[in-house]
């Protein structure tokens, strides 16, 4: 059963942001100067990879090597430090980076900065977010599992082996009430309504 939107409750967790407070780049890369302007970034803040190519796709810790890179067809990083999103457009791959302004990127990026077009005083609205992945944990297979994918492998990370669902994490950003950027943030076994009491 779906619950009621509590649009009180809604409005109690949105926050304000300011520019100080959030980088937002985007532009466009050569697949062929793909390998070394994704050398340049620092994968530590951006733990997770959801990575697509031509034949398969993985969600794997950003730890793991990226291979096939003239396969790409995208790639979501994401993490503590933020959330980098780069998808095929012919020769080139678009990308966008959304997250703490801290977060060490690459020096040279070819790219346009959000703020910079927006007034002084311009804020975005923060909501947490949640989305369940595809799948449970099915015991008697040892593997996830949904009859809604077919034959597809969920091929998740082995940390959330046994568990019975996992959860992305992400924050949903609103340029006058309308969604204008995210930042998924963290998966994790537990959903956000019990995160929110640890």
């Amino acid at each position: 059963m779906v619950e009621p939107l509590d649009f009180k409750d809604l409005k109690q967790q949105r926050c304000t942001i300011r520019r100080e407070q959030l980088c937002i780049l985007g532009g466009t890369v050569a697949v062929s100067d793909l390998a070394t302007w994704l050398a340049a970034w620092d994968w530590q803040s951006l733990e997770w990879q959801m990575v697509e190519w031509v034949h398969r796709f993985a969600l794997q810790p950003s730890t793991a090597q990226l291979a096939d890179l003239d396969l790409l067809e995208r790639l979501r990083a994401f993490g503590s430090g933020g959330d980098l999103e780069l998808r095929r457009d012919g020769p080139l791959l678009r990308w966008r980076f959304v997250g703490a302004p801290a977060t060490p990127r690459p020096a040279h990026l070819d790219g346009s900065d959000y703020w910079q077009g927006q007034p002084a005083d311009a804020t975005l609205q923060r909501i947490p977010r949640q989305a369940v992945l595809w799948g449970a944990w099915d015991a008697r297979l040892k593997r996830w599992y949904d009859d809604r994918v077919g034959a597809a492998q969920l091929n998740y990370p082995p940390a959330f082996a046994g568990t019975e669902r996992i959860y992305a994490h992400y924050w949903e950003y609103l340029d006058g009430g309308q969604p204008a950027f995210v930042w998924m943030h963290a998966l994790s076994a537990t959903p956000r309504e019990e995160m929110d009491h640890v």
